[in-house]
């Protein structure tokens, strides 16, 4: 399941970077996107460029996000997706509240991921 759902990120045009407690962003873009997911993990989602463990080409994809408030949203609720966990039974999108999903819930809203190159339209 866990190998669909990071297929699903990838085709949209986003990498999710295995984020543990105490890291920095250099840190975790220092190991490169996540090729293989495991659960009790935190992932961030970072739109997928080319450089993908150079920190300053993430930081300015990053910052092309802020300044075009153009997030991986998940457009059937309307929530940002920056930072999701994944445990046995259920996914957890960290945003102004925590929401808990099922994983049958999680992937019907990942249908809904906006894809990437939003980032660079007008």
């Amino acid at each position: 399941m866990l190998e669909q759902i990071l297929t699903q990120f990838q085709k949209k045009g986003w990498n999710l970077y295995e984020a543990k407690d105490r890291e920095n962003l250099p840190q975790i873009v220092a190991k490169g996107p996540t090729e293989q997911m495991g659960y009790n993990q935190r992932y961030l989602v970072i739109p997928k460029i080319e450089r993908s463990t150079d920190v300053l080409a993430v930081q300015y994809a990053l910052n092309r996000m802020q300044i075009t408030q153009k997030y991986p949203l998940l457009k059937d609720r309307n929530i940002a997706l920056t930072l999701v966990s994944f445990f046995e039974t259920q996914v957890l999108i960290t945003e102004r509240c925590d929401l808990y999903l099922s994983y049958e819930g999680f992937n019907k809203l990942l249908c809904s991921l906006t894809q990437s190159h939003i980032l660079y339209e007008n």
